[in-house]
């Protein structure tokens, strides 16, 4: 529960947006559970492509498909196509791109559920994906939506993206992306991967710098997260900030902050030139590529809420900021 304290009234009616969302918001990631972008090989990418395309233009989006034609991962049969659709509102602005890849790895052995059936029982969802990381797209999607469907109005724009291969490489995903310019320093300000995480946690790549000069390493088991002491914390981070008190206003405990292995997305953010990359997602890092992956409905529905307050109060003008961005809200849509 959200702590009236924390929000403003269009915050609140934001909150109330992603509450209303919630079976509508389940009911898309089950079906791009059902979709089994299993990776390898890389199957089924131009339908999940195809779905999230139709989402994304009924909410509004201009959409672009880019298919990594040049990746030698790419061929007819397993077409490398992402999704990239932009969410634009008053004027010029700060650019956020957030991202999550679609891809999967095999579901394995020792699952007492269907892998790829999209399950909701016990106020879960289950299916390989659920944790990591279409839960985070499909919270990402729902946050700007809720944004569109309370009438909030600001300057800037929101992207977000679905790719491929971001577990593997992701040379085809964002790295093309990259490649292409749609993310990149000057144009984007600020990139969010909406990655397999915990709805509590604020998770940084491995290769982030903290104010104190020295860089974050990921744990010394492999595969773990590491806490993060909070005053290593890089809190003159701009998106570090929104998220930190989002989740503070969301969950109304301070955020677990965490450090883990290498991401393969913000590996390719990191020599796009962004400077500002997080992960944040609602799927928990502990269960993804288990058997009976699964995500909390309420996590995803937390998480959801999280994204939309972080990105709100991003675009939106605040003390620190050039009185020239402007934060309005519309009267009607």
């Amino acid at each position: 529960m959200s702590h009236p304290a924390f929000l403003t009234f269009d915050e609140e009616r934001v909150l109330a947006c992603v509450d209303e969302m919630a079976e509508e918001m389940f009911d898309f990631l089950a079906r791009l559970i059902r979709i089994p972008t299993v990776n390898p090989p890389g199957e089924n990418y131009a339908e999940c492509a195809a779905v999230v395309e139709e989402r994304l233009l009924n909410f509004g989006y201009e959409v672009t498909r880019l298919a990594a034609i040049d990746s030698l991962a790419h061929s007819a049969r397993y077409p490398r196509v992402n999704v990239v659709g932009r969410f634009a509102r008053c004027g010029l602005g700060r650019t956020v791109h957030v991202s999550a890849h679609v891809d999967v790895v095999p579901a394995g052995t020792g699952w007492t559920v269907e892998p790829f059936r999209g399950l909701i029982r016990e106020k879960k969802i289950f299916g390989r994906g659920a944790a990591d990381a279409k839960a985070g797209l499909a919270a990402s999607l729902y946050a700007v939506e809720a944004l569109r469907r309370a009438h909030i109005a600001f300057d800037g724009v929101i992207e977000v993206s679905a790719t491929v291969d971001g577990e593997s490489g992701g040379e085809a995903g964002m790295g093309y992306l990259v490649d292409a310019g749609v993310v990149r320093a000057g144009q984007t300000d600020y990139v969010l991967i909406a990655a397999a995480c915990g709805v509590e946690r604020l998770r940084f790549p491995p290769r982030c710098e903290p104010s104190r000069g020295r860089p974050l390493e990921a744990s010394a088991e492999e595969g773990a997260l590491m806490i993060l002491p909070a005053s290593d914390v890089p809190m003159e981070m701009r998106l570090v900030r929104m998220v930190d008190r989002a989740i503070r206003s969301v969950l109304v405990r301070a955020p677990e902050y965490v450090v883990g292995p290498a991401v393969s997305e913000c590996a390719h953010v990191e020599r796009s030139g962004v400077r500002e990359c997080l992960l944040y997602g609602p799927g928990r890092f502990e269960l993804a590529r288990q058997p009976d992956e699964h995500c909390h409905l309420e996590d995803v529905v937390a998480g959801c809420k999280v994204l939309a307050l972080a990105l709100l109060r991003t675009l939106r003008e605040d003390e620190d900021d050039s009185p020239r961005r402007i934060f309005r809200t519309e009267a009607s849509h």
